[in-house]
């Protein structure tokens, strides 16, 4: 078990807890991402001020350098470090995506044409299919890290870690 002190307190992490926290850090950044795309669809709908997701931008690609930093370092607990990876390599696909295709989007202006519009979009909905692989290693290493520590995981439809 792997102890640590936060806040003046000690406590033990157990796989289940270890888990738990990769878990939190993944459907952080995935409310991220539902966050800049909502906005991405109320300017789709309104001002076309594509410029305007800058700063959700910024915000996903802070928290995704964060999370590969401290996971970095992170000491695994009862063999996780398969899972561990499987997260970093996940937020660094994510951080690609952000920085080629979220750009692109961004960079499109109230006067751009239909037909830049649609190939920014294309070009991320092509991009976001690479994202796949990335979310079926995720949660193959959660399922055996699970597995060989004697506890379950649930997977809702739509979202790989629990």
């Amino acid at each position: 078990m792997l102890v640590f002190t936060a806040s003046g307190f000690s406590y033990a992490q157990t796989p289940a807890e270890f888990n738990k926290n990769l878990s939190a850090r993944a459907d952080s950044f995935f409310r991220l991402g539902a966050i800049w795309g909502n906005k991405l669809e109320d300017i789709t709908n309104g001002s076309k001020r594509y410029d305007e997701l800058k700063p959700y931008r910024l915000k996903a690609i802070e928290y995704l350098d964060a999370q590969v930093s401290e996971l970095g370092t992170l000491r695994d607990v009862k063999d996780s470090k398969a899972l561990r990876m499987a997260l970093i390599d996940f937020l660094k696909f994510e951080k690609g995506l952000i920085n080629s295709a979220f750009m692109q989007i961004e960079k499109l202006a109230p006067y751009s044409t239909s037909k830049e519009v649609e190939d920014a979009f294309a070009h991320l909905e092509q991009e976001s299919q690479k994202e796949e692989p990335y979310l079926m290693k995720l949660t193959q290493a959660q399922d055996t890290y699970a597995k060989n520590n004697g506890f379950k995981v649930e997977h809702e439809e739509g979202k790989k870690m629990d």
